[in-house]
Parts: C-alpha cells; structure tokens; sequence
C-alpha cells in the first residue's frame, strides 16, 4: 500500500467475490427452473417402474449365484423371527434343555424368539410363506432403486441424471452385498427414501394426509431399526418448528400415529417377554452381552444371566469393542465411520458432484441432511464398527449427487461456449461414467466373494447333512473347532425343534446323553464343523437320565 492511500485492499479478491456472486444468481435460476419441472408425469411412473424390475432382477441375479441360505447369525434371527410369524406366532415355547440351542440375537427364556424388533420379519413373513424367503430383500433393492428415481424427479432433476443416479445404487459394492442378505438394513432405507418422497410430494405442515404418511413411515422404521424410526421423527418434529406452522388438526394426526406405534410396540414387548416396557432385545443384552447397549467406556454391568455357547464368545468380543469405545477417541471414531459410509460411492469421481450437492441443498435434501446427521450421531452412541449400519445414508449421498449433477449440467450449459460445453461433456459426464463402469467389475467382484470362506464352510455342512434331511433324519451334534469365527453359527433349527426331522444342537460332551435321551428314537451324530465329517454316535450314549429341563414336551 503506496503512502496516502486510505483503503486497505480486500479480504476477499473482487474476481472471486463477482465468482461467488455469479454462483449464487446461477443457483437460484436453478432452483425456479426446477420447481417448474417437479410435477410427476405418466413416463415418471414407467421408468420407476422399470428401474424397479432391473433392481429385484439384478439383485436375484446375483444373490442366487452366490446363494441365498443366511450367513452371518442376524440374518438367522431375522428368518426365524420371520417363520414365527408366517405361521401365526410372535414366539415359541422354550425346548428342552435350551442350553443345547443357544445361538446368538436369539432368545430361549422365557420364550424361544428373536430378540429384533417386528418391522423386517414382519415384511419377510409372506415371502416365507410362499417359500421364496430371498425374494423379499431382492423386492427392497428394486424398490429403493425405482422410489429413489421418483424422488430425484420430485425436486425437478431430470430424467437422464434421476435414472442414472438410482442406478449407482446397484454399482455399490457395500450396498449390494449387504442388501443381498436378510438384514433390516436395506428395508430401513427403503423407508427412509419413502418418507423423503412423502414429505416432497405432501409437506406435512400444509397437508394432514402428508403429516399422516410422514408420521406413518417414521414409525414404520422404528419397527425396523430403531435409531432409524427416532432420526426420521425428530427431523420431522425440526421441520414442524418452520414456517408455516401445521395447524392442530394437522399435529393431532401425526400425534395419534405416533401413540399407536408406542402402544403398539408396548403390546408387542408385553407379548414376548411379559412385560409392558422390557423390550426383547433389551431382555438379550441382560441374559448374555450385558455390555452391548449404547454408551461409552466400560460400566459396571452385572454378569450375564445366562451363558452363550463356547464358540461365539460374543460378550468377549462386545466387551473389549465397548471398552475401546470412549468419548477421548470419539472424533476418530466419527472420521472413521464417515469413511465407512464414503465408501459406499462407487468412485471417487462422484465426490465432486456430492460437494455440488452439499452447496445447493434445498427443498427435501435439508430434511435429508437433517436426518443423515441425526442418525450418524445416535449411531456414534455405538460401539460396533460396521459399514452396514451407514446404508440408510447412501440413498442421501446420491441424493446429493443428482442434484449436484443437475446444477452442473446446468451452469455448464448456461455460461459455457460451444466448445467449452463439449469439453465439459467429457469431463464431467463421459469420465466419470468411466470411472464408475471402470469399478464396477471391482464392486461386483466384492459381493461375489463376501464370506466365501464362511459361504464354503456352510456348503460342506449342508452336503455332509443331506443324506439325513433325505433319509431318515437324525439328532446331530455340532462340534465347533477353537478359533472359529464368533460371527458364524451353524446351530440353527426352525421355530417348532421338536418336530424337525434334522435337530440341530451344540456339543456339550458327556451332557450329550442328556438331550438323546429325550429323543430316544432319532439317531444321534457328531459333525466336526471343521472338518464336515459326520459320526454316528453309539446307541449305548442313550441312557435315561433325570434332568429338569424349561419348556415343552419333545
């Protein structure tokens, strides 16, 4: 600055002030372009119809290559939850000598159930009914694929960027692998794309049918996921803090449906473990991992109530994932976690328009943000770390991604030269395209060998069992070998154990004996789970003995 000058230079270069400036006019011609064109036509219906057929059969495609038996011991509890219910029945009596059937997120006392919330099994109970239990998951992915197509269009994106955004959920390696499986997981997002629809199409501060659905849907979640259904109704009660308010008609509707969905979950605690406010789940963590709830550090938990099998060893591993999770660590833990649910973006490349998106934000992407944030937070209250647990906010970053792509394509289009339009083109939407086609053999590589050890081990079983499912079937004692994975149990039988012509149980040894005598005309093996060589046990095992045993008669 020469002497006798009286003005500082500019914080802020005028060149990137009049940028800025360009930028946010840009934006708002944007934005009232796109109000124009958010009215859903009869060709909307038709591609979300077809994106949705492309989804289910991408996805049944895939899963029955792989394989479609459960894997991963939640998804065991899931099923099993899910037959209960196809035949009518929330729970069954608990089997003799339960200590035999102990399996993991399963219940024995005081009644033999899955300790989930109804929400998936409840979705999954027709499709066992009709004997196609993998269907149901491969119906959720086509449906996230098609609803999240229709919501793209109910902010005004266009059709060519709406379809091709809801087609990266199906170039996800993370995404498909866990939606090819019978985690709750994938049905919780599919709920959370619907309410962002409904809250779209319907506000539900001007409409009580859109505060009713809105309502609805969050309540729906909590069934499925919990943490899920609470993100979903505190973002809807931020929203009703805005302008203009919902008139008291409109706050009596979604405030009825939230008491249903409370009595209906009391009723529905009231009716597995006997008690109006202890849900199953809660009732788990007292029996065997009393240091599984939410929280940070190591507390004072009393021992557990009851004893898993040997070979899980899941409240060990709950206790030192507890004890390694303290709030000192927790801006890691949150940096970490944010990884995990980058991660599920197929390509790098797709960061750019995700951060277009994140600048332009408006309409049903704030509630989404919202949401998003909301649901990270509660699930930083968690000890376990899973990239599964981050599905519901992939449908969001996509979100962001169209819109990002629809205001670039719009910038580019309404401030570039011919010739600069043309380079554009090609470096915004043919290299990324690329990129994306260039990973995706990876992604799809990823679901084809997710758990194949585990898949391998479950195959052998299978083979090394089929002879007796054929035959005459048999009593067969599971042998774990030290070491095997706590996250894969094979001790798995369908809700009525007596009645099944192949019972399944944990080897305890000499206490063997105990449970053949109970069912003294079943022949009883041993299968070395590691080794899948099936023994027949000596009938001379099957002496009479005097036990009290919990539950029914065999």
């Amino acid at each position: 600055m020469q002497p006798g000058d009286d003005k500082a230079p500019p914080i802020i270069p005028p060149s990137l002030k009049d940028s800025w400036t360009r930028l946010s006019a840009l934006r708002s011609e944007w934005t009232h372009g796109l109000e124009g064109s958010r009215r859903l036509q009869a060709r909307d219906a038709w591609l979300a119809g077809l994106l949705t057929l492309l989804g289910t059969a991408v996805a049944c495609t895939l899963w029955l290559r792989r394989g479609t038996s459960p894997l991963i011991h939640d998804e065991w509890a899931y099923l099993l939850q899910a037959q209960m219910f196809a035949q009518g029945r929330l729970s069954w009596p608990t089997p003799p000598l339960p200590e035999f059937f102990e399996t993991a997120h399963v219940l024995m006392v005081p009644a033999y159930m899955s300790k989930y919330f109804p929400g998936q099994a409840a979705w999954l109970a027709p499709f066992v009914r009709l004997g196609l239990p993998w269907l149901g998951p491969c119906v959720v992915l086509g449906l996230t694929t098609g609803l999240l197509f229709l919501l793209q269009r109910t902010l005004g994106i266009s059709r060519l960027i709406a379809a091709g955004t809801a087609c990266l959920l199906l170039a996800s390696g993370d995404f498909l692998s866990y939606s090819l499986s019978y985690f709750s997981d994938p049905t919780a997002a599919l709920l959370v794309v619907g309410w962002l629809i409904s809250i779209s199409v319907a506000p539900p501060q001007r409409s009580s049918l859109g505060m009713g659905s809105a309502t609805a849907l969050a309540v729906t979640a909590g069934f499925v996921r919990p943490f899920t259904g609470v993100a979903l109704l505190a973002t809807l009660g931020l929203m009703l803090l805005a302008r203009p308010r919902p008139t008291w008609r409109r706050l009596a509707v979604g405030g009825v449906i939230v008491l249903l969905g409370a009595g209906g979950a009391m009723a529905f605690c009231r009716a597995t473990t006997g008690s109006w406010t202890l849900p199953p789940w809660t009732l788990y963590a007292r029996q065997y991992t009393p240091l599984d709830p939410p929280g940070f550090g190591a507390v004072e938990a009393p021992p557990p109530e009851r004893a898993l099998p040997a070979h899980l060893r899941l409240d060990t591993l709950l206790g030192a994932s507890r004890r390694a999770h303290v709030l000192g660590k927790l801006p890691q833990i949150a940096a970490e976690r944010f990884g995990q649910m980058l991660g599920y973006l197929p390509s790098p490349a797709l960061l750019l328009f995700l951060l277009m998106g994140l600048l332009t934000a408006r309409g049903a992407l704030r509630p989404a943000l919202i949401f998003a944030a909301g649901l990270f937070t509660l699930m930083l209250s968690f000890h376990w770390r899973d990239a599964r647990y981050y599905q519901s906010h992939y449908p969001i970053l996509l979100l962001l991604v169209g819109s990002g792509a629809s205001f670039t394509a719009f910038c580019v289009r309404n401030v570039a030269t011919a010739r600069e339009r043309w380079l554009a083109f090609w470096s915004m939407a043919v290299l990324p395209a690329l990129l994306v086609l260039y990973a995706l053999p990876v992604q799809l590589r990823q679901v084809s060998y997710w758990g194949t050890a585990w898949f391998d081990e479950q195959r052998a079983l299978a083979e090394a069992l089929r002879p007796l499912r054929e035959g005459g079937g048999g009593l067969v004692f599971l042998s774990y070998p030290p070491g095997h994975s706590p996250h894969v149990d094979h001790t798995h039988n369908g809700p009525d154990i007596a009645s099944q012509k192949v019972i399944l149980a944990v080897d305890l040894g000499e206490r063997d004996a105990e449970l053949m005598a109970l069912f003294p005309g079943k022949p009883a093996y041993r299968l070395d789970v590691g080794t899948a060589r099936l023994t027949r046990l000596p009938p001379s095992l099957q002496r009479p003995v005097e036990t009290a045993h919990t539950g029914g008669e065999p």
